[in-house]
C-alpha cells in the first residue's frame, strides 16, 4: 500500500476545519469548522482518455465550491444521507440543520432544529437513510426519521455523551461517554448491556479514556473474510480494539503510541485510518496510520501542519481527506495486489493455479498456508506466507521432444531452515502449528537459478534452485517492503516502507552495498525489462518513470499499474477503473483500460523517422541496436514503400517471414493494394478496410473480415451491398449463422435465435428455443416446418418431456409417429386425447397399453389413477374390481361409514356401465339400429358371464349393489335412531340381517338389539341377544357381557 498527498484547499479566512465528510454516492465533501463555517466541495478526476490524463494521474478539477450559511457556533458533526442527498450538520450551540440538493444544484436548507441547550456532540444515519440518531453532550438522544418525525427520544441523567454509531443492521445503537463507557441500545433507546472493553489499561484515568470513535463497517460492499473484525473501539490516548460484532468475546487488542483524532473505515471494510498527532520533544507531528482489519500495520502518512482534526473516504477507496489547521487535503491511495489474499478460517486450504496467456487453468495446487506473495520462472512458481515459502515445480511439456517435466515440490520455513518438507509431506497438519515470524516476509523474487526472499527487517536471504539451500545473506540497513531482479539476476531493486527504491548489485564478491549513485523516492512499484538486464520502469506517486542504467527518463503521468516491460515499451493497466466497473457490473473491460508508454530511445527513433531520411535512420539504430528499433525502422519503410530498407530491418531482425512478405508485395499491381497488404501485414484491419473502400473492392473488405471471422462487420459490408459478387444471400445467411454462433457459444440463447432465424438455421433456432424454454416459439416452428421433417421428431421429443402433450401428439403425427403419440398421451395421463387419437388412426393395440400403463400406476400405489385410466379406455369391469379392492380394504377398517358406502356405490356404478357397454356391444355386432328388444338385452348378458374371467367376476357382477345397500341400510337405522324414530330405525336394521355376509354379524345384532329395547320390541330384542351369544364370532368375554346385559334388560 503506497499513500501520498496530491491536492491541498485552504478554507477562507484561515477558519480551522473541525470536520469532514466525504458523499460516497454523488462525490460532496463536506467541510465544517469554526464560526459556522460550512462548505461543500466537488473534486473530480477525468473519466476520460488514457493512463496519462485519466484516473489520479488527471488534473482534479474543483467544480463545486459552496459555502453554507445558517451556523454560528463551531460545527460540531457533519452527515451525510447518500441515498436521499441530504446533508445533516450540528454545531456546538446545538443547531441542527438538515441541507439538501436543490434543483439548481446548490444545497438549501430543509430543516432547522435549534435546542440552545447542549452541544451535539455526534449524529449518524443509519446504513439505508432512514433513520438518524442524534445525540447531544448532556445526555439527550433522539432519533428521527428521513422526513423530520421523532421515532424515539431518551435522556440519559449524568451522562456526558461523547460518540454514537449505528449497528450495519440498524437494531443497535452504541452510545460512548465521557468516561469511557460504551452502552447497547436498541432503536427504540431501550437499554440492552454494556459493551465490554478489554483494550483499556489498568489504573487509566478518565481524563485519558475519553473516546476518539467508534466505526462500525456497514458490510454493504462485502467482507474481505468471515473472520474479518468490522468494529473500532479507539480512546484518545491510542488504545483500541477490534471487534467482529458488539458481543466479539476475543477482539484484537491495539496500542498506538500517539494521542489519536479520528478513526474511519475505508469503503469495502478492507483498511482503516487511524488520524492523530504524536509529540517529540517540542515538535508535534501528525500522521495517518493505515491497518488491515486484523490490525495489521500497512503504512504510515506523515502531514505537516499543528493540529490534525478528521480524515474521510472516497466511495472507491483510492481517495481520502484529511483535515489539518485550515486546509483539507487530499491524498491518493495505491494498493498492492499482492496484499490481496485476505484470512480464512485457521484450517482453510488456498489454491494455487498456473494459467496460460488467455487464462485457462493449466494446473492448480492446494496450500494449507496462506499466501502472501507469489512470484514466477519459466519452471517454478514461489508462494511465501509470513514466515515460509513453497516452491512448486510445476509439471509441464518442455524441450525439443515435448517431454513432460517431474513434478517438485518443497516448504522451507524461513525461522528454522531444518524445518523442510517435499512432496506429499508439505500436506502434514504440523503446517498449522508453525509460530507466525516476528520478522515476516515482505516480498520474493526468483531466477532461473536463485531465490531471494526479502523480510522486513532488511534481511535478503539467498536460496539455490532447485536445491533450494541457503546460499547467502543480504544484510540492508532500511525496512524492505519490495525487491525485484532484473533478467539476468545481476541486480536487485528494492524499496523500503519510506517508498525510497535502491539498487543492489548481486554480482559482487565484496561487502554488498545499494549503488550510491542511484536513488529514487515517493516509488511504490519497480519492473525490470524482460529483454534488458538494465532496465526497469518505476511508478513515483502518479507518475512513470524508465530507467537505464542509473540515469533515469523524464516522468510521466500516469494512474495504471505496471503489467510488463519489454521491447522499449511499459505496458499498464488501469486497474482501479477495472474494480471500479467490475463493482457496477461490468464484467468485460475494454482495451482502453491498458495504454503503453515509449521509452526515450523510441520515441526518439520515431522522431526520427519522421524528420530524417531512413538510412539515416538506420545508422542511428546501428550505434543503440535494440529489435523493437529495427521493428520500428521497418514498419516506417513499409509505409514508405521503401522495400530496401524494410528488408535491411528484417534481415537485422531474423525475421524470415518480414523477407517472405516483402517477396509477396512486389507481385502486387498498384499502390493502394501494396500498403493495403502492409497494414494488413501489421494487422491494421481498419486501415486495409478503408483502403478497399476507397479502391472500391468491397469484395476484398468481405474476404478481409470473413478471414478474420469479424461476422459482425461482414454483416455491415453485405448490407451495404455495391457490387455483384457482395451481398448474395448465401453470403448473408453465412454471417446471420456465424452471428448465431457467437452469441449462442456464449449462452445467449434469445440473441443467438435471432440471427439463426434470418439465417433459416431451424437446427439451431430449435436448440436455442429448447434452452431458453420458450416453448411458444418453438411450437410455432413446429408449425411453420413441412410435413416428415427430420426436426419434428426432436421438437416432439422436447415438448413430451416438459409435459406439453398437445404440442408433442401434433409433431408426432406431423413426422407419422403416431405410437409415440399415443404413448406421450398415456405416460401424460391425457387419456381423452390418446383414446381419440386410437380411433382416429384404428390402433388395436390400444388397449394393451393402457393396461400396461394402468399396471404401472398399480405399482406406483396410484390406484385411482389406474381406474381413470381404465374408465377412459372402457374398460369398466376393471376399473370396478380395483374399485371393489380398495373399498373392501376400506371396509375393514376404522373408516367413516359414508365412505365406505360411496365407494361400494361407484363401484355399482362401474358395473352398470359395463352392463350398458356390452348391450351396446351386442347390438353392433347384430347391426341393428332400433331400439333394444329384450332379446337384445339377454344377448349382452348372456355375453358379459362368458367375457367374465372366473366366478369372481361374475360375482361382483351379480352382487354388485349388496355392499352398498348394506351400509345405506346401516347408516339409515343409526340416523333413525337418532332422530328418535326407533320403530323405523328397527325396521331398517332388520334389513341387514340378509347382508351377514358384509357386515359383521355382531355389528347387525347390536343395533337390532338396541333398537328393538328402544321402541319395546324385546321379542324381536331377545332373539338378537340369542343371536350374539350363540353366534360363533362371539368372543367368551363379549358373550357373558351380552347374557348379564339381558338379564338386566328382562329382569325389569
Amino acid at each position: 500500500m503506497f499513500v501520498h498527498l496530491s491536492k491541498r484547499i485552504a478554507m477562507p479566512n484561515d477558519t480551522p476545519v473541525t470536520k469532514c465528510v466525504w458523499n460516497a454516492v454523488d462525490g460532496y465533501v463536506a467541510a465544517g469548522g469554526a464560526d459556522g463555517l460550512v462548505k461543500v466541495l466537488k473534486l473530480d478526476l477525468p473519466e476520460a482518455g488514457d493512463a496519462r490524463i485519466r484516473g489520479l494521474a488527471g488534473q482534479a478539477q474543483l467544480t463545486k465550491n459552496q459555502s453554507l450559511d445558517g451556523h454560528s457556533g463551531s460545527i460540531s458533526s457533519l452527515a451525510w444521507n447518500e441515498q436521499y442527498s441530504k446533508l445533516t450538520t450540528a454545531d456546538s450551540n446545538g443547531t441542527i440543520i438538515v441541507w439538501i440538493d436543490g434543483t439548481s444544484g446548490e444545497f438549501i436548507q430543509d430543516m432547522l432544529n435549534n435546542r440552545n441547550k447542549s452541544r451535539v456532540r455526534d449524529m449518524k444515519w443509519n446504513s439505508n437513510g432512514q433513520m438518524i440518531c442524534i445525540g447531544h453532550e448532556d445526555g439527550n438522544i433522539i432519533v428521527g426519521s428521513v422526513e423530520g418525525t421523532r421515532i424515539a427520544g431518551k435522556e440519559l441523567k449524568n451522562q456526558k455523551l461523547t460518540k454514537v454509531e449505528w449497528s450495519p443492521d440498524s437494531r443497535l445503537l452504541l452510545f460512548g461517554f465521557a468516561n469511557g463507557e460504551i452502552h447497547i441500545y436498541d432503536s427504540k433507546l431501550n437499554y440492552l448491556s454494556h459493551l465490554q472493553i478489554f483494550c483499556l489499561r489498568e489504573g487509566t484515568s478518565n481524563t485519558t479514556t475519553e473516546l476518539a470513535g467508534v466505526d462500525w463497517y456497514d458490510g454493504k460492499n462485502g467482507l474481505l473474510s468471515t473472520i474479518s473484525k468490522c468494529l473500532i473501539i479507539c480512546y484518545e490516548n491510542g488504545q483500541m480494539q477490534l471487534m467482529s460484532s458488539e458481543d466479539d468475546p476475543a477482539p484484537i487488542i491495539m496500542d498506538i503510541d500517539m494521542h489519536v483524532s479520528c478513526i474511519k473505515w475505508n469503503d469495502d471494510g478492507s483498511v482503516f485510518a487511524v488520524a492523530g498527532s504524536q509529540a517529540a520533544g517540542d515538535k508535534t507531528h501528525n500522521f495517518v496510520h493505515f491497518y488491515n482489519p486484523w490490525g495489521e500495520h500497512l503504512k504510515t502518512l506523515k502531514v505537516a501542519g499543528k493540529n490534525i482534526s478528521d480524515c474521510t473516504w472516497e466511495a472507491s477507496s483510492l481517495r481520502m481527506v484529511i483535515a489539518i489547521d485550515s486546509f483539507l487535503y487530499f491524498a491518493n491511495v495505491r494498493y498492492r495486489s499482492s496484499s490481496a489474499t485476505t484470512p480464512q478460517t485457521p484450517n482453510d486450504s488456498y489454491i494455487i493455479s498456473i494459467c496460460n496467456s488467455i487464462g485457462v487453468t493449466i494446473e492448480s495446487k492446494y496450500v494449507p498456508f496462506q499466501p502472501y506473495h507469489i512470484t514466477m520462472t519459466p519452471s517454478y512458481a514461489i508462494i511465501a506466507a509470513r514466515s515460509m515459502f513453497f516452491v512448486w515445480g510445476f509439471t509441464g511439456l518442455t524441450g525439443m521432444n515435448m517431454m513432460k517435466k517431474q513434478a517438485f515440490e518443497k516448504f522451507i520455513h524461513m525461522d528454522d531452515p531444518s524445518v523442510t518438507k517435499q512432496g506429499e509431506e508439505l500436506q502434514m497438519n504440523m503446517l498449522s502449528n508453525l509460530e507466525e515470524t516476528e520478522d515476516p516476509i515482505t516480498s520474493i523474487a526468483a531466477s532461473d537459478k536463485w531465490i531471494f526472499v526479502a523480510k522486513l527487517s532488511g534481511l535478503v536471504l539467498r536460496y539455490s534452485l532447485p536445491a533450494c539451500n541457503l546460499v547467502e545473506k543480504i544484510e540492508c540497513q532500511f525496512h524492505i517492503c519490495k525487491i525485484a531482479l532484473n533478467s539476468l539476476g545481476t541486480l536487485m531493486a528494492t524499496i523500503d516502507t519510506n517508498g525510497n527504491c535502491m539498487l543492489i548489485d548481486m554480482e559482487t564478491k565484496e561487502q554488498r552495498d545499494d549503488i550510491t549513485n542511484f536513488k529514487k523516492s515517493d516509488v511504490w512499484n519497480v519492473v525490470w525489462a524482460t529483454d534488458l538486464p538494465d532496465c526497469f520502469a518505476v511508478l513515483e506517486k502518479t507518475k512513470l518513470s524508465c530507467v537505464r542504467g542509473t540515469e533515469a527518463e523524464e516522468a510521466v503521468p500516469c494512474s495504471g499499474y505496471i503489467c510488463e516491460y519489454s521491447n522499449l515499451q511499459v505496458k499498464v493497466v488501469m486497474l482501479d477503473e477495472i474494480m471500479k466497473m467490475h463493482a457496477k457490473g461490468v464484467q468485460a473491460p475494454s482495451i482502453d483500460y491498458i495504454s503503453t508508454y515509449d521509452t526515450r530511445l523510441l520515441r526518439d527513433i520515431k522522431e526520427s523517422c519522421e524528420k530524417l531520411p531512413l538510412d539515416q535512420v538506420s545508422s542511428l539504430i546501428e550505434k543503440d541496436p535494440h529489435p523493437q528499433l529495427w521493428r520500428q525502422l521497418a514498419e516506417e519503410a513499409l509505409n514508405h514503400l521503401d522495400i530496401k530498407t524494410a528488408e535491411h530491418a528484417f534481415v537485422k531482425l531474423h525475421d524470415y517471414y518480414g523477407l517472405q512478405f516483402l517477396r509477396r508485395l512486389q507481385q502486387f499491381q498498384g499502390e493502394q493494394l501494396k500498403r493495403a497488404e502492409i497494414a494488413a501485414f501489421y494487422k491494421r484491419y481498419d486501415d486495409v478496410e478503408t483502403i478497399y473502400h476507397d479502391i472500391d473492392r468491397k469484395d476484398l473488405a468481405y474476404q478481409l473480415r470473413r478471414k478474420l471471422g469479424d461476422w459482425f462487420r461482414v454483416v455491415q459490408i453485405l448490407q451495404a451491398g455495391g457490387t455483384a459478387t457482395v451481398g448474395s444471400d448465401t453470403m448473408q445467411s453465412e454471417a446471420w449463422n456465424e452471428l448465431g454462433d457467437f452469441y449462442f457459444d456464449r449462452q445467449q440463447w434469445v440473441t443467438a435465435s435471432k440471427y439463426y432465424e434470418q439465417s433459416r438455421n431451424n437446427s439451431q433456432v430449435f436448440k436455442c428455443y429448447s434452452m431458453a424454454e420458450d416453448y411458444t416459439s418453438l411450437e410455432k416452428l413446429s408449425q411453420s416446418l413441412q410435413e416428415n421433417d427430420a426436426l419434428l421428431m426432436p421438437i416432439a421429443d422436447t415438448f413430451a418431456s416438459v409435459g406439453l402433450c398437445e404440442q408433442a401428439v401434433d409433431a408426432y403425427k406431423r413426422c407419422n409417429r403416431v405410437q409415440e403419440a399415443l404413448k406421450v398421451c398415456i405416460s401424460l395421463s391425457q387419456w381423452d386425447e390418446g383414446i381419440q387419437l386410437a380411433k382416429q388412426y384404428n390402433l388395436n393395440d390400444v388397449k394393451n397399453l393402457l393396461t400396461k400403463q394402468a399396471k404401472q400406476l398399480l405399482d406406483q400405489s396410484k390406484p385411482f389413477d389406474a381406474i381413470e385410466l381404465y374408465k377412459k379406455s372402457a374398460s369398466y369391469l376393471e376399473a370396478a374390481k380395483i374399485m371393489f379392492e380398495i373399498a373392501n380394504k376400506h371396509s375393514k377398517e376404522n373408516r367413516p361409514l359414508l365412505l365406505k358406502k360411496k365407494l361400494y356405490v361407484l363401484c355399482g356404478l362401474l358395473i352398470e356401465k359395463y352392463h350398458n357397454s356390452m348391450k351396446t356391444t351386442s347390438r353392433k355386432e347384430k347391426r341393428v339400429t332400433t331400439s333394444v328388444s329384450a332379446a337384445e338385452a339377454l344377448q349382452g348378458l348372456l355375453s358379459e358371464e362368458t367375457t367374465a374371467s372366473g366366478v369372481s367376476d361374475t360375482q361382483l357382477l351379480d352382487n354388485a349393489w349388496r355392499p352398498a345397500e348394506a351400509y345405506h341400510y346401516y347408516i339409515l337405522a343409526q340416523r333413525q335412531f337418532k332422530a328418535n324414530n326407533a320403530e323405523g330405525a328397527l325396521r331398517s336394521a332388520l334389513a341387514l340381517t340378509e347382508y351377514e355376509d358384509i357386515l359383521p354379524v355382531q355389528c347387525i345384532y347390536n343395533l337390532i338389539a338396541l333398537c328393538a329395547t328402544a321402541c319395546g320390541a324385546f321379542s324381536t330384542a331377545s332373539k338378537a341377544f340369542l343371536k350374539l351369544e350363540d353366534h360363533p364370532s362371539i368372543s367368551e368375554d363379549d358373550r357373558k357381557e351380552y347374557q348379564k346385559l339381558a338379564f338386566q334388560i328382562f329382569l325389569k
